[in-house]
Formats: C-alpha cells, structure tokens, sequence
C-alpha cells in the first residue's frame, strides 16, 4: 500500500487524510499523526504521535 492508497482508504472512512512524500498526514481534533504505510508488512501503517510512539494500525 502506498501512501496515497492509505490517504484514500482514511478519506473514504472520514478522516481528514493528506498524502505526503511516503506517508500521510492525519489530523483528528487537536492531534496531528503522521502514518507511514507497511507496505509488505502485516497491518496497515505505522503510527507516530508528537510523543514519538510508535504503532502498529492493523484496521481501521
């Protein structure tokens, strides 16, 4: 899945999505999170928080 697949998938489920340059831009609220796809990897993304954490987004 590329970043603009993923920043589809998010669009079409209600999120405010931006692909960017490998990975996407979601902002919800008052927070801000950026998703880097798996690709070949199990689940979808990859995602990390202003705190630095990482997790693994398996569905939406």
């Amino acid at each position: 899945m590329t970043s603009l697949d993923l920043a589809f998938l998010l669009v079409t489920h209600g999120f405010d999505a931006t692909p960017a340059d490998g990975y996407v831009v979601v902002v919800t609220g008052n927070a801000t999170y950026t998703l880097m796809p798996n690709k070949e990897r199990p689940g979808l993304a990859d995602i990390l928080t202003n705190t630095s954490e990482t997790t693994c987004m398996a569905f939406i």
